[in-house]
C-alpha cells in the first residue's frame, strides 16, 4: 500500500520555499551564540560515592527484611537530609569561615581562588571582626553565633540571596542520586572555583555523617540514657528501702519474722501445756506435804534443830528454779548444755545431803501415834522437795508467761510494718527488673541499627579538580542552531496556516471553490532572468492548449478577461495569448474597455453581444476582450454567457478576501452554463512547475530537486 504523500510533499515544498530565511536565520543565531559564548566561565566538578548498606546490610534478626518502599524511603531520607536547610546552612557557614580564614587576594589557594576571594571581601566587610586568621573553628563559631533569622543579618542575607557558592540557591545545585539498584549513593557538585567545589563536597560529607548518625542513633541513645537514669534512681531507692528494712529488723531483733512468730506461737502452746502439768504437780505435792506435816508436826522441829537442813532446802528450791528456767527457754537441740548439767549435779548433791541429814536425826524415830518416823520423814522429805521444785517451776512459768506476753505484744505490731516495707521492696524490685529488660531491648535495637545500615562509608573520596570541565560552547551553538531552526520553521508554519495568500493553484481552488485554468510566472530572480521569456511562452502554450478544445470553427470565439482588483496584468497575458494563437495561424483580435467600447453607457448594460457595441468589420476566429475589474464595473450577463470562456486574472501574491469571494459568487451566478476560470498571475516558479511541469533550465541539480519534491526516487536522471 502506497503511503499518502500529499502532506509530506507540502511540507517539503514549504521548507524549500523558506529555505533562505530558515538557514540564514539559523546561521545568524549561531554567529551570535559564538560571539556571546566566547568568554564562558570554566567549571569544575567533584563527585563522591557513599555506601549505605540499606539493601544488603545485615541484621541481628534474620527474619527482618526491607521491602521496595522501605528501601526507597531510606534512600530518599538520606537525599533529603543532604538537601535539608540545616545541613546546607552548616556547610555554608563552614565554607564561608574556611574561605575567610585561608583566602588570599593575590594568589589562589586550595580553598578559594584569588578572584573569588576578592569578590567575597566586597560584600563581607562587616564580618571582618569575626574572622580569626589562625583558627577556622573559632571563625565558624563566631559566624554561627552571629547568624540570626533576620533580614538585617548579613549572613542570613547571603544564605537567602542568589550569590554563588554560599547561598541556598547555589548549594541546591548539589546533586544526589542512587546508583541503579545498588547500595551506592553518588553526590556531584559543579561550580566555577576548584577549591570551593572540592571543599563544599568535603564539608557536606562531614556534616552528613554527623547529622545522619545523630538522627539515626539519637533516639536510641535517648532511650538508653532514660533507662540508665531510671535504673540508677530505682537502684538507689531499693538500696534505701533494704537498708531501712535491715535497720528495722535489727532494732526489733527480727531474723525471720515468720519463723519467729511461728516459734513464739508454739512456745506459747507448749507453755500452756507444761504450766498445767506443773500446776497439778505443785497442788498435789502441796496437799501431800500438808498431810504429812500434820501427822508429824516435824517441820518446826527441823527448822529449830538444823539450820543447814533449811539452807539445803532453799538451795534445792533455787536450783530447781534455775533448772526449770533453763529447760524452758533452751532452743538448742542436739547440743549438751553444760550449765544445766552443772545445776542438776548440784541439785542431786543437795538432795543427797538432805537425805543424809534426815538419817542422822535419830531422836525423832516415832510419831505420837507410834508410827515410825524415819519412813515418814523420808516421805515428807520427798514431798517437800517435790513441792519446792513445783513451786519454783510455777514461779518460773509465771515469769515465762510475762516474757511470752511481752514478746507477743512486741511482735504483733511489727508484722504490718514489715509487710509494708517488704511490699515496697518487691515493687521496686519488679520495676528494677522491667527497667533492666527495657534497657536490654534498647541496646539490642541500637545494635541492630548499627548492623543494618547505618553507618555511611565513603567508598570514593572527593578529589581536588585540577582541570576544568569540557567547554559546553559547541553544545550551546548546536542548541542555538537547532532552536532557531525550529523556531523559524514554526513561525512560518504558523503564518502558513493562517495565511490566505493564493500563491498556487491548489490554494486558490481551496479558498475560492473555483477552477484554475493556468498559472503565469513572475519575473523571477536574476538567476533565471534569461529563461523568463521561454518560461512565459511555455505557460502561454499550456494555457492555449487548455482553451483550444473550447474553440468552435466558423464562429467568433469570444474570450473575456477580467479581474477582481485593478492592475492584475490582464493586457500582458492577452497579448501573449494573441501572439501564440496568431503564430498558429488563427485570426485573433483583442479589444479593451475604454478604447474599443465604453462601459459607462446604457448600450453596454443592455447589449446582448459585445459585437453590437464594437466596430469589428473583419472576419476573425478569436476575439480577446479585456473588461475592467469587477470592483469598479460588473459585467452584463449577456456578455458573459455569449463567451466561449471567461477568465478572471488574479495576482498570486494577494490574499483571497471575503469581498473577493462575494464578487466571484456574483459572477458565477450570472454565467450559468458558461465556463468561468481563474488564472493566476505573478506566481513563483515552483507554483508554475506544480501546474505545468518543470521549467527551464534543465540542469542535473534542478532535475534532482524536482524529482525529490515529487518523490521520483527510483527513476534515472539525465541531462537529455
Amino acid at each position: 500500500m502506497l503511503m499518502e504523500t500529499n502532506t509530506i510533499t507540502y511540507l517539503a515544498r514549504f521548507i524549500y520555499r523558506i529555505r533562505y530565511k530558515l538557514f540564514l536565520g539559523s546561521i545568524i543565531t549561531c554567529l551570535l551564540t559564538i560571539y556571546f559564548t566566547r568568554f564562558l566561565p570554566k567549571t569544575y566538578t567533584v563527585s563522591t560515592s557513599i555506601y549505605t548498606g540499606i539493601v544488603s546490610g545485615g541484621s541481628i534478626n534474620a527474619e527482618t527484611s526491607m521491602n521496595w518502599n522501605e528501601t526507597n524511603n531510606a534512600f530518599e531520607n538520606i537525599i533529603q537530609l543532604i538537601r535539608s536547610k540545616k545541613t546546607l546552612e552548616q556547610v555554608s557557614l563552614h565554607l564561608l569561615a574556611q574561605d575567610l580564614t585561608y583566602g588570599n587576594p593575590t594568589e589562589d589557594t586550595r580553598y578559594i581562588s584569588a578572584e573569588n576571594y576578592r569578590d567575597l571581601l566586597k560584600y563581607t566587610k562587616d564580618l571582618a571582626p569575626l574572622v580569626h586568621r589562625d583558627s577556622v573553628e573559632r571563625t565558624f563559631q563566631n559566624l554561627n553565633r552571629y547568624l540570626q533569622d533576620s533580614p538585617d543579618n548579613l549572613i542570613y542575607r547571603i544564605l537567602s540571596s542568589d550569590r554563588p557558592f554560599y547561598s541556598f540557591q547555589a548549594l541546591n545545585k548539589i546533586a544526589a542520586r542512587r546508583l541503579g539498584t545498588s547500595d551506592m549513593l553518588e553526590i556531584v557538585y559543579e561550580s566555577r572555583d576548584p577549591g570551593i567545589t572540592y571543599n563544599t563536597i568535603k564539608l557536606l560529607l562531614e556534616e552528613l555523617l554527623k547529622r545522619y548518625e545523630s538522627i539515626r542513633f539519637g533516639a536510641s541513645h535517648d532511650v538508653i540514657k532514660y533507662f540508665e537514669e531510671q535504673i540508677k534512681s530505682i537502684r538507689k531507692r531499693l538500696q534505701n528501702q533494704e537498708d531501712s528494712l535491715m535497720y528495722f529488723s535489727t532494732q526489733n531483733r527480727i531474723i525471720n519474722y515468720s519463723d519467729q512468730t511461728k516459734h513464739l506461737a508454739e512456745l506459747n502452746k507448749d507453755y500452756e501445756n507444761r504450766y498445767q502439768e506443773i500446776l497439778l504437780t505443785y497442788t498435789g505435792s502441796l496437799n501431800l506435804l500438808q498431810k504429812l506435816e500434820k501427822q508429824l508436826d516435824i517441820k518446826t522441829l527441823l527448822i529449830k534443830e538444823n539450820e543447814s537442813f533449811i539452807k539445803t532446802l532453799d538451795e534445792i528450791s533455787s536450783l530447781n528454779s534455775k533448772i526449770t528456767e533453763l529447760e524452758t527457754f533452751s532452743t538448742t537441740s542436739g547440743e549438751v548444755n553444760t550449765e544445766l548439767l552443772e545445776y542438776k549435779r548440784q541439785l542431786k548433791a543437795a538432795e543427797e545431803k538432805i537425805a543424809q541429814t534426815s538419817i542422822n536425826m535419830d531422836i525423832y524415830k516415832y510419831t505420837k501415834e507410834g508410827l515410825q518416823v524415819e519412813n515418814m520423814v523420808q516421805e515428807w522429805l520427798q514431798a517437800f522437795v517435790q513441792n519446792k521444785k513445783a513451786e519454783a517451776e510455777v514461779k518460773t512459768m509465771q515469769q515465762l508467761r510475762n516474757k511470752i506476753d511481752e514478746e507477743i505484744l512486741r511482735f504483733s505490731p511489727l508484722g504490718p510494718s514489715l509487710n509494708r516495707q517488704e511490699r515496697e521492696i518487691s515493687i521496686s524490685e519488679e520495676t528494677y527488673k522491667e527497667l533492666l529488660h527495657g534497657l536490654s531491648l534498647a541496646r539490642l535495637k541500637q545494635k541492630n541499627i548499627e548492623v543494618t545500615s547505618t553507618t555511611l562509608d565513603i567508598t570514593v573520596s572527593p578529589t581536588y579538580p585540577i582541570f576544568p570541565n569540557a567547554n559546553k560552547r559547541l553544545l550551546y551553538i548546536i542548541a542555538a542552531f537547532v532552536g532557531s531552526f525550529i523556531f523559524i520553521m514554526g513561525f512560518y508554519l504558523l503564518i502558513e496556516l493562517l495565511d490566505k495568500t493564493l500563491r498556487d493553484a491548489e490554494r486558490t481552488e481551496h479558498f475560492s471553490k473555483g477552477k484554475v485554468l493556468g498559472v503565469f510566472p513572475d519575473k523571477g530572480s536574476l538567476k533565471y532572468r534569461g529563461f523568463n521569456r521561454v518560461c512565459q511562452r511555455q505557460v502561454i502554450q499550456n494555457t492555449c492548449n487548455s482553451l483550444q478544445d473550447l474553440l468552435i470553427k466558423d464562429k467568433i470565439n469570444i474570450f473575456n478577461f477580467t479581474s477582481i482588483d485593478p492592475k492584475q496584468g490582464k493586457s500582458y497575458i492577452i497579448n501573449e495569448i494573441k501572439e501564440h494563437w496568431e503564430s498558429l495561424g488563427f485570426k485573433v483580435k483583442s479589444i479593451s474597455y475604454g478604447q474599443d467600447f465604453s462601459t459607462n453607457s446604457p448600450d453596454y448594460i443592455y447589449t446582448t453581444s459585445i459585437l453590437n457595441i464594437t466596430s469589428i468589420q473583419e472576419k476573425i476566429d478569436i476575439l480577446l476582450v479585456e473588461y475592467p475589474d469587477l470592483k469598479n464595473c460588473q459585467l452584463p450577463a449577456n456578455l458573459l454567457t455569449e463567451a466561449t470562456a471567461n477568465l478572471i486574472i488574479i495576482d498570486a501574491n494577494q490574499a483571497w478576501k471575503n469581498c473577493d469571494q462575494y464578487a466571484f459568487n456574483q459572477l458565477t451566478a450570472k454565467i450559468k452554463d458558461s465556463r468561468l476560470f481563474l488564472y493566476l498571475n505573478k506566481a513563483e516558479r515552483e507554483a508554475v512547475e506544480e501546474y505545468i511541469g518543470q521549467l527551464p533550465p534543465y540542469t542535473l541539480g534542478r532535475k534532482l530537486v524536482y524529482k525529490l519534491f515529487h518523490f521520483e526516487l527510483s527513476g534515472r536522471t539525465s541531462l537529455e
